[in-house]
């Protein structure tokens, strides 16, 4: 509420002004820390970020994978079951006769 009244009086950048002056903020410092904060979270991007998503990567590969190929062997060891069932129908039906 206050900012719009001073808005409409033109004293907002007298509210800005005093209020770093208030809590003492220094333009230049800031500068300096958003300078600093640019560079560090771009050298971490670089360094950091990318390598551990490509390890991220590599590893879901490999697990995918591994379900892939447990499905397969799932399948062909199911496969000599249903073939034995069969034989073993037959030959009853075959002792039943």
């Amino acid at each position: 509420m206050n900012l719009i009244i001073a808005a409409s009086s033109g004293g907002v950048t007298d509210i800005l002004r005093e209020t770093a002056e208030t809590f003492g903020w220094n333009w230049k410092l800031f500068l300096s820390q958003v300078i600093s904060f640019c560079i560090v979270a771009f050298l971490l991007q670089r360094f950091a970020y990318k390598p551990i998503l490509a390890i991220l990567e590599e590893r879901r590969r490999k697990i995918e994978e591994g379900q892939i190929n447990a499905e397969k062997i799932k399948r062909n060891s199911l496969k000599p079951r249903s073939v034995t069932r069969k034989l073993s129908r037959r030959a009853m039906q075959m002792r039943r006769k």
